[in-house]
């Protein structure tokens, strides 16, 4: 029986990144041909919802993760190229920012021509054909790429064998000295974070009185370390954030989906619909900047509560975003019935785009704002060797939201006809409204009673002073 059991794989290790990206592109790509189907009506009518969900559900596994993956691939090729034996980290950092904002860039003027709301085939089969090409020139490059496995950034989350010897030892009592922990370098007796609800998972650090050694106890897989307790520990401490986080992914789909679609046949040139799309991925780029300019000299503890305001503040703002949204196309639907054009979907609607612009832009700031608090919590929270693991689950958890849009849309079929004049988006930003309100509540009481406090902080530090090396022996 394995001493580990694995919950992610290392996404140091060589053969495990290529081939983490090589699934993760096929996804998109696959996701993307579905689409692209589906928008022709390549399938039996019955079976286009269907098609479209697998379509979705292969996009939204694929898309997670991805970007977190690739800067840190992209970091070890830059530190491949760094002058031996120092390599300066912010120099690679500063190499990747500016690489990555090149291309970016360049992404920009293909939105014009590859997106467009009145004609989705075209925008799936471009974008479905671009990644095919990346793919392929991404495999291309396996013989010359350079990844360094280093301790501790490639292990493994211990999920199953934390779990595993806690269930084994669910009948010993909790110990009354620190001394019953395996490598308890802290000399802790309640083990952080102190969360009541997970103090059982203590239970695997326990030595337990037998004629077997630690090491042999920790080999049959009955003990593991303090270290990997903790780790464990503060993941399962993220899962209320999170549960808020599948919400705000629900909310960006939605925006994402209905948005563009509310800009069709407004009157004005189509391209101020890209516009917007583009103002939309800038806003949170440029916000971003501007914060991490103001919180730079910022302490540890200032820094923290600067990160859980920016929670606070993107969840607010998805609210108003919402209500944004739900406004507008009640004024849109009243031109709309005004003008006769209910059963008329390609006539102009006598209403400007820029009436839109408030929502675009809320749900950028929203992204930005909630996505790049939580991942700076991460940062804060957990050890380097966790984060790009945990970094990859807070992009799958928003990317579930993607999943969730389309099972709301089928529940509320009622309000959805086959064209967006006959349907009553209004209502459904409006029940949407109120979702984000109580995700809102819910998201201030989990931060306040759960992840305010320092008392369940376990410092980065502190797992890089753990001796790697300890734990083989």
């Amino acid at each position: 029986m394995p001493k580990h059991f694995p919950c992610l794989p290392p996404i140091s290790c060589p053969g495990c990144a290529i081939t983490f990206a090589f699934a993760r592109q096929l996804g998109l790509f696959q996701g993307l041909l579905v689409l692209y189907f589906t928008a022709l009506h390549k399938f039996p009518e019955s079976k286009t919802d269907i098609f479209n969900i697998i379509g979705v559900v292969l996009f939204a596994m694929g898309e997670p993760g991805l970007k977190t993956f690739l800067k840190a691939f992209f970091c070890d090729q830059l530190r491949a190229q760094e002058p031996k034996p120092y390599v300066k980290e912010d120099r690679v950092q500063a190499r990747r920012r500016m690489r990555w904002l090149v291309a970016w860039s360049c992404s920009l003027p293909a939105v014009f021509y590859v997106f467009s709301p009145s004609n989705w085939p075209k925008t799936f089969i471009i974008s479905a054909s671009i990644m095919g090409v990346t793919l392929i020139l991404f495999l291309l490059g396996i013989r010359v790429y350079r990844c360094k496995e280093s301790a501790g950034h490639g292990r493994r989350l211990p999920i199953f064998s934390v779990f595993k010897a806690s269930l084994l030892k669910w009948k010993l009592d909790y110990p009354t000295s620190p001394n019953h922990f395996f490598r308890n370098d802290e000399n802790q007796l309640c083990l952080s974070p102190r969360i009541k609800i997970l103090r059982r998972l203590d239970k695997s650090a326990i030595v337990e009185s037998s004629n077997l050694s630690p090491e042999e106890q920790r080999n049959a897989g009955r003990l593991c370390t303090v270290r990997e307790v903790k780790e464990i520990k503060l993941l399962f401490k993220m899962i209320p954030l999170w549960i808020n986080f599948v919400v705000l992914g629900l909310l960006v789909s939605t925006g994402d989906t209905f948005f563009p679609e509310q800009g069709n046949n407004l009157n004005d040139d189509a391209d101020l619909c890209t516009v917007l799309l583009i103002i939309r991925s800038i806003s949170p780029i440029i916000l971003g900047f501007l914060l991490k300019l103001v919180v730079r000299n910022w302490d540890t503890k200032t820094k923290k509560q600067a990160q859980i305001l920016k929670i606070w503040a993107g969840m607010m703002l998805s609210v108003f975003c919402c209500a944004v949204a739900w406004r507008v196309e009640v004024h849109r639907l009243n031109i709309v019935n005004k003008e006769g054009l209910q059963y008329k979907p390609d006539d102009v609607i006598p209403m400007s785009i820029f009436w839109l612009a408030p929502q675009f832009i809320l749900l950028g700031l929203t992204q930005a704002l909630a996505s790049d608090g939580l991942n700076e919590f991460v940062t804060y929270e957990f050890p380097e060797s966790t984060q790009k693991y945990v970094k990859s689950i807070n992009e799958f958890v928003i990317g579930i939201g993607s999943f969730l849009n389309i099972l709301c849309v089928h529940a509320n079929g009622s309000l959805f006809s086959d064209t967006l004049n006959l349907s009553r988006l209004d209502k459904y930003y409006k029940t949407l409204t109120v979702v984000s309100f109580i995700n809102f509540c819910s998201c201030f009481l989990f931060i306040s009673t759960i992840y305010a406090s320092n008392e369940g902080r376990v410092a980065v530090d502190e797992f890089l002073q753990t001796s790697d090396a300890a734990d083989a022996v």
